[in-house]
C-alpha cells in the first residue's frame, strides 16, 4: 500500500505494509488521522497517520474472504466493514482489538456500507440489489430495522453528498438511483422510498460513484472503461464523457482540492475536471476561445466560459 500527497503529488510515496496482501477497501476517517483497510483475506486493520511511520492496529481475519467496503461513523466511534461473506461488520475504534458486534447481510454477500452524515443510520448494499439499514450499533446484530429494493441485480456501490441531500447507489444493471436523505426509511412501518432520480449509463455495470465536493458533480466508473460525470444542477442534461474504452477501471473519488481520483489496475489517475480548469487548458493549447459545439462536447451543455479574453469565440 502507498500513500501519496496529491498536495505534493512530485514526491515519492509512503510504503505502508508492503507485504500485507492485497488491499481491497479503505477508508479515512473525518479528521483524516487514521485510516482502515481490509483486505483479500479478510484482515481489517487501523492505521494511526499521525505517526511516522503510520502505526497499524493488527487483528485476526475476520471475515472469511474478501473485505469488500469499509466506514468510519461521523464521529469516528464505529468502523464498519463488510464483505463477501455476507457479514457487516462493527469495530468499537476505542477497543480495536476485538468485534463490537456483527451482523448478517446480503446472503450473496454485501458489496457496499455508509454511514448518514449525522450517524443516525448504517447502510449496506448487497448483491441482492437490496439495502438495509441499521439505526442502532449498540445492538447490531440483530436484524435490519428495515430493508428496501434498489437495484435489479447487484448494487455496488453508494455514496452520500457532502452536502447531505442524497444517498446514490450504483448497480451492476448500468443504473445510478439518487434517493433523497428525508425519505431513506428507518423502521419497519416506514415505505419503501421511491428514487427521487434515476441516473442511467449507455451500456454496462458501474462499479464506483463519488460526489464532489459541492455535491453538483456525480462521477462513476463503469465496467465498460467509461468514466462519466454527471451534472446534477441540471437534471435533464446527459452525462459528460471524460473517458471511455481505455482503461480497466475499479475505483473513483474526488479529492478535497477538487480532483477526480481514478485507479485503473496498479496505476491512479489525476483529473481536474472543473469547466474554468478545461477551458484555460484549451486557451494555452490552441489559442483561441471554443466554439459552442466544440464546448459542449468535452464539458456539456453549461454556458460556454470564454477565457481567451483577448480572441473570439471560435477564432
Amino acid at each position: 500500500m502507498q500513500i501519496r500527497d496529491l498536495n505534493q503529488p512530485e514526491l515519492p510515496p509512503l510504503e505502508v505494509d508492503p507485504k500485507g496482501g492485497q488491499i481491497t477497501a479503505l477508508t479515512f476517517d473525518a479528521k483524516g488521522q487514521r485510516l482502515a483497510t481490509g483486505n483479500m483475506n479478510g484482515r481489517v486493520r487501523i492505521w494511526d497517520l499521525t505517526r511516522s511511520p503510520p502505526t497499524p492496529t493488527d487483528r485476526e481475519l475476520q471475515h472469511e474472504g474478501r473485505v469488500t467496503d469499509l466506514a468510519f461513523s461521523p464521529d469516528g466511534r464505529w468502523l464498519v466493514s463488510s464483505g463477501v461473506d455476507e457479514y457487516v461488520i462493527v469495530w468499537d475504534t476505542a477497543h480495536p482489538d476485538r468485534i463490537a458486534d456483527k451482523a448478517k447481510g446480503d446472503p450473496q454477500g454485501v458489496n457496499s456500507v455508509v454511514f448518514h452524515p449525522e450517524g443516525r443510520w448504517l447502510a449496506a448494499a448487497g448483491s441482492e440489489g437490496d439495502i438495509a439499514i441499521w439505526t442502532d450499533l449498540t445492538n447490531f446484530a440483530r436484524p435490519p430495522e428495515t430493508t428496501f429494493p434498489d437495484h435489479e441485480g447487484r448494487a455496488i456501490d453508494m455514496a452520500i453528498d457532502p452536502q447531505g441531500r442524497w444517498l446514490a447507489s450504483a448497480g451492476f444493471d448500468g443504473t445510478i438511483k439518487l434517493w433523497r436523505l428525508d425519505d431513506i426509511p428507518v423502521g419497519p412501518d416506514d415505505p419503501d422510498p421511491k428514487p427521487d432520480r434515476i441516473l442511467t449509463a449507455e451500456e454496462g455495470g458501474i462499479l464506483s460513484i463519488s460526489f464532489s465536493r459541492d455535491g453538483n458533480t456525480l462521477a462513476s466508473a463503469g465496467n465498460d472503461g467509461a468514466i462519466r460525470l454527471w451534472d446534477l444542477t441540471r437534471p435533464e442534461s446527459d452525462a459528460r464523457l471524460l473517458i471511455s474504452d481505455e482503461l480497466t477501471l475499479s475505483a473513483i473519488a474526488f479529492s478535497e482540492s477538487g480532483e477526480l481520483v481514478v485507479r485503473s489496475g496498479d496505476v491512479v489517475h489525476l483529473w481536474n475536471t472543473s469547466p474554468e480548469y478545461l477551458a484555460e487548458a484549451v486557451c494555452a493549447r490552441v489559442w483561441r476561445n471554443l466554439t459552442d459545439d466544440e464546448w459542449a462536447k468535452p464539458i456539456g451543455d453549461g454556458a460556454n466560459v470564454r477565457t481567451c479574453d483577448n480572441r473570439p469565440i471560435g477564432s
